[in-house]
């Protein structure tokens, strides 16, 4: 092939690319824009429920509160890597405002276990956090914040004594990075208990491991908002996710780029970039 020609299909399949983004945002960023109040700082202000359907609305204290009311960084913000690059792949709807660890640590499975230990620190429910390693070994923050510290042999794990009582936040967040350097998709879907998707609330995840996946990794993401149809009974959903490597978190779209997705027939979610079959919503207690 001449150079000339290899050029001219160059040029074309970029004038192909530019094609297509500019219809993508002619035809779903308007679309969206509808459901935004750019002003919105929390997920329930910031996203606006479509004609016909219902916010859920949730109990004060809940886990189902505390995700609708998280802090967003400001409308149109992008969401970082852990190393302080951009995450190209992330939209820009909604970036939750919480501080990663500058540690390739907080992925996929690591931000939803760090949401659901984040509200149990706030209502200072210590001892129900607790995660088990791959291992089966379980990591409990009160053995933690009271000075014991990990001791892995030859892959059994056990605590010794090495420092003084801290409940402290900074503690807290050592305490959840070990968790991330021992804890996975699978172990997080081993402790999670299974829910059938007619059933899914604010809080559930979608969890696959990577031997379910045929990957090298696993995936994780978690609902933390919902609308129902008033009519229908329908369900939409808010979902967020982390990415590898390490990533502030942020809501996905679906494959038209709609920030509100429905479950196809079958309970499976197809956000723009994972599909999760129903079978494998969990819910962590």
């Amino acid at each position: 092939m001449s150079r000339k020609r290899r050029f001219v299909i160059a040029a074309a399949l970029c004038a192909a690319a530019v094609f297509l983004f500019f219809i993508f945002v002619k035809f779903h960023a308007p679309k969206q824009e509808k459901y935004i109040n750019k002003s919105g700082n929390t997920i329930s202000t910031r996203f606006k429920v479509p004609e016909g359907y219902e916010r859920v609305k949730t109990e004060e204290g809940s886990f189902e509160y505390y995700l609708q009311n998280l802090p967003l960084k400001k409308y149109g913000s992008k969401a970082y890597h852990y190393n302080g690059k951009i995450n190209r792949n992330a939209p820009v709807y909604g970036v939750f405002d919480n501080e990663i660890t500058p540690k390739n640590l907080e992925q996929c499975a690591d931000a939803v276990m760090r949401l659901w230990a984040e509200y149990l620190y706030y209502r200072g429910e210590y001892d129900r956090i607790k995660f088990n390693f791959v291992n089966g070994f379980e990591c409990d923050y009160v053995s933690y914040a009271e000075g014991n510290r990990l001791h892995v042999d030859d892959k059994i794990c056990y605590w010794y004594k090495d420092a003084e009582e801290d409940y402290s936040y900074e503690t807290f967040r050592r305490y959840m990075d070990l968790v991330h350097n021992y804890a996975n998709t699978t172990s997080l879907q081993k402790q999670a208990e299974p829910v059938s998707y007619e059933d899914i609330r604010i809080g559930d995840i979608f969890v696959m491991t990577a031997s379910q996946m045929n990957k090298s990794l696993g995936h994780a993401v978690i609902v933390v908002d919902m609308c129902v149809n008033k009519e229908t009974g329908e369900k939409l959903l808010l979902i967020a996710e982390s990415t590898t490597p390490a990533s502030e978190t942020y809501v996905v779209t679906d494959r038209e780029g709609n920030v509100w997705i429905r479950l196809d027939e079958f309970g499976a979610l197809h956000t723009s970039t994972w599909s999760c079959p129903g079978e494998f919503l969990r819910r962590l207690k």
